[in-house]
């Protein structure tokens, strides 16, 4: 990868030591490319994988943990991977020195197993869509606002999403 590129890899570790050993432990590993300037990609990869976790912690999979065209907290597991592309285009410069607006075209895919309270994704599912994405200029908490919809590889109609947040 030449200029204009970035890559990042990211390996944590998080849980209990009780008497028995390690408990409500979770490993994440993720990885991704990015294009930086006016337009460019963006893939990444996450994988969290849970040990002996307590019946209130859950590694759920759905619009606000990288499945986009699912609704949140969907599918249930002790673990779950996730893969997302991205395309992203800037529409426009500075607007009323507030924001800077751009497009995203993107593609999830993503796999949940171990469930214990609720259905997992039963395989690998995925989605594709589209979205508005602006830049915020001028506030320090709220960086990017992103307006996205979202059509899922089986089940229902397009999700739309509204979030204050980078998906990553």
């Amino acid at each position: 990868m030449g200029p204009g590129w970035y890559r990042w890899l990211s390996l944590g570790s998080e849980g209990r030591l009780e008497r028995g050993g390690v408990a409500d432990a979770v490993t994440r590993l993720e990885a991704g490319v990015a294009q930086v300037g006016e337009r460019g990609f963006r893939v990444r990869g996450a994988v969290e994988l849970g040990h002996r976790l307590g019946l209130d912690r859950q590694l759920t999979l759905g619009a606000n943990t990288g499945l986009r065209g699912w609704d949140p907290d969907t599918f249930d597991g002790a673990s779950r991977a996730v893969v997302n592309a991205e395309w992203r285009r800037r529409l426009t410069g500075e607007v009323l020195h507030l924001a800077v607006l751009g497009l995203v075209v993107f593609a999830d895919a993503g796999k949940t197993w171990g469930a214990r309270v609720g259905p997992d994704t039963d395989g690998w599912r995925a989605d594709a869509g589209v979205g508005l994405l602006a830049e915020v200029t001028r506030a320090a908490i709220l960086r990017v606002v992103r307006l996205e919809v979202a059509y899922p590889d089986r089940g229902k109609g397009p999700v739309v999403l509204v979030t204050g947040v980078s998906l990553f």
